[in-house]
């Protein structure tokens, strides 16, 4: 930190302050040893006593380092500063100037000044590193032990925080540092290392309150720097810095995801893209492993040009399934890996087929029959809707379709656009597609589990002859109810849900069970995911500037759309350049879930490839959020439980000392926030970024109590940085001027 005082400058506060009461004096000694930052300036290491006897300040050099004699001497009389440097004040006799410095032994006096029911403090800046080498609160009588604590979080790394005053108040981070919180180099406040980015769920630091030091009852400053970002985005991870063009994202195992793209370009032809297979780590609360599993290249193109629309399912145990296609031949073609429940990818490329001829495949999409049984749906550059059924055999090594006589099917000739497939029960599957006038039809059809379709529709019904039906995406709901997802492309498109029933024989009620427009605004290729109960998230391109939305919305068993407006939160981040389209997720835990994305050709990174986590269905927009509640301040932010606290988000400034509550609805923009809370025993005072926003009285104190831990970032959302929590009352040129610690 870098306080102002009197227009003067004075870099961070260091070292530890124990005061001794002897008789009527009371002594502020500090034990300091200074750590000096990268580079110059150099280390002090000295001891200093401070003491108060009948109104004189006396502050003698006990060990250590002899100090300069333009070492500077702050004395405080009840909020006044008087400034001296030793050189030019009397405040040490000549005799003991002639050797040039301020060493051991020697003392420096202060009188002339009533200093009676006045609070005195004394603090000495060391000339060379314009550092505080002591600081300490001078009153006849009273026996003060109790500092406070300064934490930077300039670790950048590691489980521990530490206090810079000294006392050893080091913070720890829970629950780890896989979890969280999370060290950011790249949002922090001043020059420091890092700040820590906390998920609003479950991860925070925690200070030990048995400590003397912040055992603070009487005068309290509680001080941070704060960010709110304007996204619920928990963690993310840019698994392509180079390219990574139409992802997709599958669950392996419980925290193991599979993430397939059009990836990074072969080494003697920029213009060809290899396909890509990443696994890595999801934790139920948002948090990403950075360490990616394991990475190959298991899927490529036998025709020297980029493979296109990447798709990946599960076969059985170990085995998984890509498919893709090339343009513009419209060839496809299937690989097959394996990969362990740990991400291990074991064997990276096993078999490989190629389907369809030239000009053939277009808009592919596969599901898993039985067993070794696979499908794949397609159309032609005719608009033939196909479907094929292929057996894996031989752990994976062998593609081969089945008889065509009996594993292929052209479900439509001439109509067929974004077909997707879906199983309803037993044999029974379901089609969605557009239709040549952009209408979305819905078809049912049967596929054995030997393979054989039966060469027959069951059914078809039209399920929306007003709105067009761009990307059509079906969705299971409860029973025999289904949903479908899409769009209307104009240009962009509004986007619509859509629920029917169908039978176990896939028979389809001619009659829609609702319709309901969940984006009148700007929808490009929506795709949905179950969360729990009755809610739904949608991610998507939500506008020309290529902001992500995750949308909720609720739909019960019976296929009834909520009324209640869908909650909208865009997940996109322009400083990070997260730029969505192509949007895929699936649901982790709770109301997280994951979505991958290409970033678009923007700011000269073409098609990065992102994975953020989210909060689809969090209680508190950021943009929008909900008022702490009156409890809110004792669990959130920064507080010590049941004493005292500080909370902010992007619409309220909250504190509390001990029962009484303060709370004022405020602006904010997503820069860093000065919030400053101040107590002196009466009057409460909350700032932010200097002004004071909130005043009032509480009569009660802050209890003493120190089985209470202190717990920094605690339900917090955002960005925390430079916290300092004193026994003392920060001056308004102190509040206003408070910056980070330059180095």
């Amino acid at each position: 930190m870098k306080i102002k005082m009197n227009n003067s400058a004075i870099s961070e506060i260091i070292g530890a302050m124990l005061l001794l009461s002897m008789c009527v004096a009371a002594f502020a000694v500090i034990y300091s040893n200074v750590l000096s930052d990268d580079g110059p300036p150099a280390e002090v290491a000295v001891s200093i006593l401070g003491r108060l006897e009948n109104g004189e300040v006396f502050i003698e050099h006990l060990n250590g380092e002899s100090l300069g004699l333009g070492t500077k001497l702050i004395i405080s009389l009840g909020g006044k500063d008087y400034i001296m440097i030793i050189e030019d004040d009397p405040i040490l006799e000549d005799i003991d100037k002639t050797d040039g410095g301020w060493n051991i032994g020697e003392t420096l006096v202060y009188s002339g000044f009533n200093t009676s029911n006045l609070t005195v403090e004394a603090t000495v800046i060391d000339p060379v590193t314009n550092r505080i080498v002591m600081w300490g609160i001078l009153q006849e009588g009273v026996f003060i032990t109790k500092p406070g604590g300064i934490w930077h979080f300039d670790e950048n790394s590691g489980n521990i925080v530490n206090d810079d005053l000294g006392f050893n108040d080091f913070g720890i981070l829970r629950p780890d540092t896989t979890i969280g919180p999370r060290w950011s180099s790249d949002d922090k406040k001043g020059t420091g290392a890092s700040s820590l980015k906390f998920d609003g769920i479950n991860d925070y630091i925690e200070v030990y309150g048995d400590s003397v030091a912040l055992d603070i009852t009487d005068k309290l400053t509680v001080e941070a720097w704060m960010k709110i970002p304007t996204s619920f985005i928990l963690d993310d991870y840019t698994f392509a810095p180079d390219f990574g063009y139409m992802p997709k994202i599958l669950q392996i195992s419980e925290d193991v995801y599979g993430v397939v793209y059009r990836g990074q370009e072969e080494p003697d032809n920029p213009e060809k893209k290899w396909g890509v297979l990443k696994t890595v780590k999801i934790f139920d609360d948002g948090s990403i492993s950075f360490n990616i599993l394991n990475s190959s290249l298991v899927f490529w193109d036998a025709n020297n040009v980029s493979i296109s629309w990447p798709e990946i399912i599960h076969v059985k145990d170990d085995l998984y399934l890509i498919a893709y296609n090339v343009d513009p031949q419209g060839l496809g073609f299937f690989n097959t890996v394996k990969i362990a429940e740990n991400g291990t990818i074991t064997k990276p490329h096993i078999g490989f087929l190629q389907f369809g001829n030239n000009k053939e495949v277009y808009e592919h999409d596969i599901i898993h029959i039985h067993d070794n049984i696979s499908a794949v749906i397609y159309r032609n550059d005719k608009k033939n809707g196909t479907i094929k059924t292929l057996e894996i055999t031989d752990g994976g090594q062998t593609i081969n379709f089945i008889d065509p006589n009996l594993g292929k099917f052209i479900f439509d000739y001439y109509n067929c656009n974004d077909p997707d497939i879906i199983n309803i029960a037993g044999n029974t599957y379901a089609i969605v597609y557009r239709d040549e006038n952009d209408y979305g039809v819905l078809a049912t059809v049967e596929i054995f589990d030997n393979g054989t379709i039966t060469q027959q529709l069951n059914d078809t019904f039209s399920f929306d002859p007003t709105n067009k039906c761009f990307n059509p995406q079906f969705f299971h709901i409860s029973n025999n109810t289904y949903g479908i997802i899409y769009y209307d492309d104009k240009p962009a498109g509004d986007g619509f849900i859509t629920t029917i029933e169908i039978s176990d024989t896939g028979v389809i009620s001619n009659q829609v069970n609702d319709t309901q427009k969940f984006e009148d605004d700007y929808c490009i290729e929506p795709y949905i995911t179950y969360l729990y109960d009755d809610y739904y998230s949608i991610a998507y391109q939500a506008s020309s500037d290529n902001d992500g939305a995750c949308t909720t919305i609720k739909i019960n068993s019976s296929g009834i759309i909520s009324d209640d407006p869908p909650k909208k939160l865009i997940f996109t981040d322009a400083d990070k350049n997260y730029f969505a389209q192509e949007c895929h997720l699936t649901h982790v835990a709770n109301d997280i879930v994951a979505i991958v994305f290409s970033s678009g050709s923007h700011g000269g990174q073409p098609h990065q490839g992102h994975l953020v986590t989210f909060n689809s269905n969090a209680d508190g927009d950021p943009i929008n959020p909900l008022p702490p509640t009156i409890s809110e301040p004792y669990d959130s932010g920064i507080y010590k439980e049941d004493s005292y606290g500080i909370h902010l988000n992007s619409k309220y400034l909250a504190a509390s000392i001990g029962n009484d509550f303060f709370i004022k609805q405020i602006n904010i923009t997503s820069d860093w926030q000065h919030v400053v809370l101040t107590f002196d025993g009466y009057n409460v005072s909350v700032y932010l970024n200097g002004v004071e926003e909130i005043t009032g009285i509480s009569t009660d104190g802050i209890p003493s109590d120190p089985t209470k831990n202190i717990l920094f970032g605690n339900s917090f959302f955002g960005y925390i940085d430079e916290i300092a929590i004193l026994n003392r009352i920060l001056t308004d040129s102190e509040i206003t001027n408070w910056t980070p610690r330059i180095n």
